[in-house]
Order: C-alpha cells, then sequence, then structure tokens
C-alpha cells in the first residue's frame, strides 16, 4: 500500500544555493491588532482574510463596522444572509477584530452568521471612545499620513504605463528572450510600478523556459511581488517547477507550505514536478508524501503524473509497490491516450531485473477476453454504499425540490408495492433522437420557460412508443419520463394525443411538472431501482449537472445501466423497430485479476495494457509470459451481463 522507500531523499543543491524560502518570499504585512472579545466557538482571526480585498468582503466589513459604530441603535442583533464558506469565515474574522459576539445558525440547508454586541455595551458611545477604539485597530500603514489621492489623470496614466509594461512582457514570452523580460521588470519598478500578480507570473514562465540559469532573477521578481500583493496559483507553482529544475527539492517543499499558508490554493501542476523529482531520485517517500497532499486537498492524479510514477513503482521487484501504484491508478481512473498508453508500458518495462514487471498492448474483444493474458475483464458496478450515496445526493441538487420531493414519496410508495421499475426511459431523448433539433429543443425548455413553446414538430411520438414496445417485452415494470410539455393537448396531434392517453392508462408515463429538468426525474428513479433497474437513453450524461454528482461512483452505475437504442431500416431505407444496444460485458477501467495481472485501458480506442510479473508465473510456463486465464479467474459466464439482464427481465416480468 506504500511507495516508501527505506533510504532517505537525496537532496542535490546547484551551484550557488539561494537563501530559504521563508526569507525570500516575505509575507504580506499584517495588521496590528488590539485583543479582540474572546469566542469559545472560534479559533482566533486568520490574517488571510483581513483587510477584505474583493468586493462581497469589503461590502461586509462595512456592514459590519456600521453595525458596531451604531452600537445598539437599531437593534441588538445583526443576523446576515446565508453565505458560501468563505464570506460566513470572514462574518467571523471581521466580527472577531471589531469585538463582536459571532456565532453560526442553521437556515433550512444552508449556513449563516449572526452576530450581537457584547453584554453590557452601552446603549452609545461617546465619540472619542469610538475614536480611540478605532485607533487601536488600526493598521500600521494606516497610522501614518494617508498619501494625498490621485487625480482621474495621474490614474489613468499608471494604468497606460501598466498596460504597456504587460503588453512588452507578453512580448517577450512570445519571443522566449527572458534576458528582456528581466528589462522591463527593472524598468517598471524604476517607474515607480509595482509588480502585479500578470507580471510576476509571466516573468516565471519566461524564466522556465530560458535555456540559461534564472533562478535567482525568478527570486527577486517573486520577493518584489510578496512585498505589496499575494501572488496567484500560477508563480507559486512556477517557483515549486523552477526549484526542482534546479535540484532543491527541499526550496519547492517550503514555497508549496508557504503558498499554503498565504490562502493560495494548489493546484495539481504545484505537485506535479515534486512527483517527477521522485521519480528520479527514486525516492518513494517524498512520492507518497505528495500524493497524500493532492488527496487531502481533494485531487486526483493524472495520466502524467503517473507516467513520471510508473518507472519508480516498477524499479522495485517487489510486487506490493506497484500494487500500490496500481491502486491509486484504479481511485483516479485516468484516461490515457495511445501514445501515453505507449510511455506507461516502457516505463513499466524499463526494470533494472530481469524478473521484473512487463507490459504489452493488447486488443480486447466484444466479450471482454484479453488478447495477450487471454483473461475475460469483469464488469464492475457501483456499490450498494455508492448507490445510496448518488441517491441521497440527487434531491439535494434539484433547484425546485417541493415538486421533485412529491416524486420521491410517489416512487418510494410505488417501489414499496409493487417494487422497482426494470427499465426508465428518458422520453425526450428517445422522441428528439434523429429528428435533428434536440439540442434546441432541450435549451428552450430549460433556459427559456417564460416563452411560450413551439410546436413539438421535431418531436416523434412514435418512436418512443417503438422503444416503449420494444422494452415492454422484455418486462412490464417500466416508466416513462417526459415533461410535461410534451403532453400539452393544444400544441401536440390527435395520434399522439392518444398515444398519451394510452400510457397514462397504463400506468407507464410520469410527467414532470413545467420550471423542472426532467433529466433529474429519470436519473432518480433509475438509480433509486437498483442494480437490476436500468435507463434507456443516447444521452451520454455530461451536462455540468451530472458533473455535480459523485464522479467514480456515478461513471461505474452509468456505464452498467445506461442501454442505448437505434432504429433499424429496412431495404427501402424507411426506420422499422428499435435496436436496443445492453451494457458492455465489462468496464472499460483499470481491472486486477486474481493472479496479479493487471489490465490499463485507452482513452482512444479498444486497445488495453496488460502489466503482469515475470517473477512468478504460473505453473507450466516460462518465465516473461503472461499468465493464462485458467489459472487467475472464475468461468467466463459468471459476467455474462446480456444473460443476467435476460433473467432479471424475465423474472420481473412474471412479477408484475
Amino acid at each position: 500500500m506504500s511507495l516508501s522507500r527505506s533510504s532517505p531523499l537525496p537532496s542535490p543543491s546547484p551551484p550557488s544555493t539561494p537563501p530559504s524560502p521563508s526569507l525570500l518570499y516575505p509575507s504580506p504585512p499584517s495588521p496590528s491588532l488590539a485583543p479582540a472579545a474572546s469566542s469559545a466557538e472560534r479559533a482566533a482571526p486568520s490574517f488571510h482574510l483581513y483587510p477584505p480585498r474583493e468586493k462581497a468582503s469589503k461590502r461586509l466589513w462595512h456592514q459590519l463596522s456600521r453595525f458596531r459604530k451604531d452600537n445598539g441603535k437599531h437593534g441588538a442583533e445583526l443576523q446576515l444572509p446565508p453565505e458560501n464558506s468563505y464570506l460566513r469565515a470572514c462574518a467571523h474574522d471581521f466580527a472577531e477584530r471589531l469585538g463582536l459576539l459571532h456565532t453560526s445558525i442553521e437556515q433550512g440547508d444552508a449556513k449563516a452568521v449572526r452576530v450581537s454586541l457584547p453584554q453590557g455595551a452601552a446603549a452609545a458611545a461617546s465619540g472619542e471612545a469610538v475614536a480611540s477604539a478605532a485607533a487601536s485597530r488600526k493598521r500600521k500603514a494606516d497610522e501614518a499620513e494617508p498619501p494625498p489621492r490621485k487625480t482621474v489623470a495621474e490614474l489613468e496614466e499608471a494604468r497606460m504605463k501598466r498596460s504597456g509594461y504587460l503588453s512588452r512582457l507578453r512580448q517577450c514570452v512570445v519571443r522566449r528572450d527572458a534576458a528582456e523580460g528581466m528589462r522591463v521588470f527593472h524598468e517598471l519598478q524604476a517607474d515607480g510600478l509595482t509588480c502585479t500578480s500578470d507580471n510576476c507570473s509571466l516573468l516565471i514562465h519566461l524564466f522556465l523556459e530560458s535555456s540559461e540559469p534564472m533562478l535567482q532573477e525568478a527570486l527577486q521578481v517573486f520577493a518584489a511581488t510578496m512585498s505589496t500583493r499575494t501572488p496567484d496559483e500560477s508563480s507559486w507553482s512556477g517557483m515549486v517547477k523552477l526549484h526542482c529544475q534546479y535540484g532543491s527539492v527541499a526550496d519547492a517543499i517550503a514555497t508549496v507550505d508557504q503558498m499554503m499558508k498565504a490562502g493560495v490554493q494548489p493546484r495539481l501542476r504545484t505537485f506535479s514536478p515534486l512527483l517527477a523529482a521522485a521519480s528520479a531520485s527514486k525516492s518513494g517517500h517524498l512520492a507518497e508524501e505528495m500524493i497524500k497532499r493532492v488527496r487531502d486537498i481533494g485531487l486526483s492524479l493524472s495520466a502524467t503524473e503517473y507516467i513520471s510514477l510508473a518507472a519508480l513503482a516498477a524499479s522495485d521487484a517487489n510486487p506490493r509497490r506497484l500494487h500500490s501504484f496500481f491502486e491509486h491508478l484504479e481511485l483516479d481512473r485516468p484516461s490515457f491516450s495511445e501514445e501515453e498508453l505507449q510511455q506507461l508500458s516502457a516505463s513499466l518495462s524499463a526494470s533494472e531485473s530481469e524478473e521484473g514487471w512487463r507490459a504489452k498492448v493488447s486488443e480486447v474483444d466484444d466479450d471482454g477476453f484479453c488478447s495477450v493474458s487471454k483473461l475475460k475483464l469483469h464488469a464492475v458496478d457501483a456499490s450498494d454504499e455508492e448507490m445510496s450515496q448518488l441517491r441521497a445526493v440527487i434531491p439535494r441538487l434539484v433547484n425546485q425540490r417541493t415538486g421533485f420531493y412529491s416524486f420521491v414519496s410517489w416512487l418510494d410508495e410505488r417501489i414499496s408495492t409493487h417494487g422497482p421499475f426494470d427499465f426508465v426511459l428518458d422520453g425526450a431523448n428517445i422522441g428528439f433522437f434523429g429528428q435533428g433539433s434536440f439540442i434546441k429543443g432541450k435549451e428552450s425548455r430549460l433556459h427559456d420557460l417564460t416563452v411560450k413553446q413551439a410546436k413539438d414538430s421535431c418531436f416523434s411520438f412514435a418512436q418512443v412508443d417503438a422503444v416503449l414496445r420494444a422494452v415492454l417485452q422484455k418486462s412490464s415494470r417500466v416508466l416513462l419520463v417526459l415533461h410535461v410539455s410534451h403532453t400539452q393537448t393544444p400544441r401536440i396531434g390527435p395520434h399522439a394525443a392518444a398515444l398519451i392517453e394510452q400510457w397514462r392508462r397504463e400506468g407507464w408515463l410520469y410527467t414532470s411538472p413545467a420550471g423542472h429538468n426532467d433529466d433529474w426525474y429519470w436519473l432518480y428513479a433509475a438509480i433509486a431501482g437498483g442494480k437490476q433497474s436500468y435507463v434507456i437513453s443516447n444521452d451520454e450524461m455530461r451536462d455540468h449537472h451530472f458533473g455535480m454528482l459523485a464522479p467514480r461512483s456515478f461513471m461505474r452505475w452509468k456505464e452498467q445501466h445506461v442501454i442505448h437504442f437505434n432504429f433499424k431500416k429496412d431495404r427501402s431505407g424507411e426506420e422499422s423497430e428499435p435496436a436496443i444496444t445492453l451494457p458492455p460485458r465489462y468496464s472499460r477501467q483499470v481491472q486486477v485479476h486474481e493472479c496479479g495481472t493487471w489490465h490499463l485501458p485507452s482513452a482512444e480506442s479498444s486497445r488495453w495494457l496488460c502489466v503482469w510479473h515475470s517473477s512468478a508465473p504460473p505453473p507450466g510456463q516460462a518465465a516473461g509470459a503472461p499468465p493464462l486465464a485458467a489459472e487467475c479467474v472464475a468461468p467466463c459466464a459468471e459476467n455474462d451481463h446480456e444473460a443476467e439482464l435476460e433473467a432479471e427481465a424475465q423474472a420481473g416480468g412474471s412479477a408484475a
């Protein structure tokens, strides 16, 4: 489970060792604060929240300052509206600084902050007391005489100068002229202008691309930016990469620490150079530490990082080392291109020992058999716990919750009485399929609900009925979900109205109300049905609302529970009966078998990468040969999803 190594991490130093980052990157000036009222609920204020920097936090600061200054004239309590976690943190911090009492309160599903005057506060403070209290909380920068305000002409002149310097730096990036970029930086300082985050980011990018050593110049630019403001994430990540380029891994880690202390959220590119350095130095300890940090901030490793880590994992003949690597790989499920799959194969095969790991690109047929290992790949479904989590999160993502909860109650009662639906039909997707206006019609209903909808000339009720009839041959427990706009009599013809009436009479149709997204209804019904329920839809579910679900759990469910359809054409070219495509018999995700053989899919084709350890081949095989299927996995029939689906459909039909 661990990539750590017993040997310590080597830390090569460049010829000219730069000062420690803690000395190079001075923190922005912190305010001088008088002791504030204590709070049993909150820790000490976070200094990076004050002074406020953006409009929302500035408005919040002025609101609380006015409330403290009024001192009870308009009430002893102030309840702030529900806000995001950042503004709630600002509210607690600002209230603490102003000597106000503050507490969190629940408002339905949201959280808010209530502030109040401290007990025993006077009805109104004298002007001298207010001035004294304000002076005690002044920033050091405010104690000096404020500089005269610049005129509009002066501000415009400064803006034009900044714009000119920024344009020159961009030209330096295009020409990859780091020396000229440094000259522009010195001119900017001589002109009395401060280095902005944009300037800093462009310069560090230049230094990264330079063929000459530019670490000292980068440290100078970064320190100049830190003296007036906090650099943005790209500048911090660039400094981490520069330190790694010059072999100063310790300084790179210290830069990440100070970045997080400054309140800047790292991205994956922040840690990628450190993971590459861990691979180059064969330091499993550093790799595991960086992976843990990536996990702690909610990020996932990409294919690039795994290619760097593959050589590190394969350099140890111990199978447990690579097993840990693949466990991380299975958790993140990155997509590998054909080129990346070849790079991964080369990295895994580049073992110093003859009895190391072997990798070979293979093909997997429709039944799931690998051409190299002869193993049958499994169909991996979402677990019961993941299904429960998906079912619980959907109602919280729906905008119009009241109407949706009515559907949830109806569905729960229906499932308890008759059992779950075996098939749930996405009526809109089926009706618009092949009609040429699906996307336009979908956007019209979702984003312009106040406008009267045009007649459903591109919606085919006959297609919906054809798919419904085909599914009813497998099971009678079928639910068809349609938006109410498709069932309004003035907008449809008599034939469609007759079909809708029949669907309602048979109990197959459920109409989602106006203003609601019908996708949530058929998705919830299918997930609530458990592992025996399937969706009939060609929707790839890439919309933003599907992205809000737990991605790994949702992708596992989607791969095994979405049935696609098409319409066959006869010899005359006319569409006849629908063709139903069952879910694949195997899952396109990282898989491991009992014998220790791993399979990694390509995102671009049916190719896979088959990986096995040559030191322990199954009996009767030569060293280095991939294991045979019979030695590793149970008979293939247990993964035959088509037979399983047919059996469930027949059972559902007889039960109904």
